[in-house]
């Protein structure tokens, strides 16, 4: 498998300066986000406040080409 790691700088100050309410809308906008871009196979998780990984099948990605 590969793993990819988003990491959202400066989360921290999103949610200091809008509040968590905003901070949990932008990472479900950005969770979107990525679920649109990724594979059904894939698998995705939020990681440490701040970071999502993406578990993305080697098999599949050999596959394809």
């Amino acid at each position: 498998f590969f793993l990819f790691l988003f990491d959202l700088y400066h989360f921290r100050k999103v949610n200091e300066q809008y509040g968590c309410y905003f901070g949990d809308v932008v990472l479900r906008e950005f969770g979107e986000v990525i679920l649109e871009h990724v594979a059904e196979d894939d698998i995705v998780v939020r990681y440490e406040g701040d970071k999502i990984l993406d578990f993305v099948n080697a098999y599949a990605i050999l596959a394809f080409h």
